[in-house]
């Protein structure tokens, strides 16, 4: 037996997608396998992601964050990467300095996504595909809920914004 057999397209399959879509029927935890689905959109969501201001309408900006850390990796080949990177930003000096930048996934998610985020082999080391389908499907639930909105938006707006004042409520 080969350590990635080869699929049909000839192309071979990490190890480690087919050991957690395996134990996803054991365990009912259908998220590894919405990685397939998933994947034919990848870059749509990279592309909508940039092309929009996201912004939180609460203090808790823990999705937001491990948006922008999913950015930072978006060219990544790696099945796996570490909960922390350092990526270079532009200062406002022109000149590039490198930022640390790191992912809690205990922060937004389920118990059941850590499970397939997480390598259990290895510590602080973190699927990089199945990661993926775990933001982009935490950054849609809050942008349903309103916990996150898009500047310049109608649909996903900041409802605060769109609040009256109290002087607008007073009667005249």
């Amino acid at each position: 037996m080969t350590r990635n057999p080869p699929r049909p397209d000839g192309s071979t399959f990490p190890a480690i997608y087919r050991r957690s879509s395996q134990s996803a029927h054991h365990g009912n935890n259908y998220f590894p396998l919405l990685d397939q689905h998933y994947r034919s959109h990848r870059s749509a969501l990279f592309t909508l992601v940039g092309a929009v201001e996201p912004e939180a309408t609460s203090a808790d900006r823990s999705v937001l964050e491990a948006v922008e850390f999913l950015t930072a990796l978006r060219g990544a080949k790696a099945a796996l990467v570490p909960e922390q990177i350092v990526v270079e930003r532009p200062w406002p000096g022109g000149e590039p300095v490198p930022v640390r930048l790191s992912i809690d996934v205990d922060a937004f998610a389920s118990l059941q996504w850590r499970k397939t985020v997480r390598d259990p082999a290895r510590p602080r080391m973190l699927v990089r595909r199945h990661l993926g389908v775990c933001v982009f499907t935490y950054l849609a639930a809050e942008l349903r809920s309103g916990d996150i909105a898009v500047a310049g938006s109608d649909s996903y707006a900041n409802l605060h914004d769109q609040l009256m004042s109290w002087e607008e409520c007073r009667p005249r």
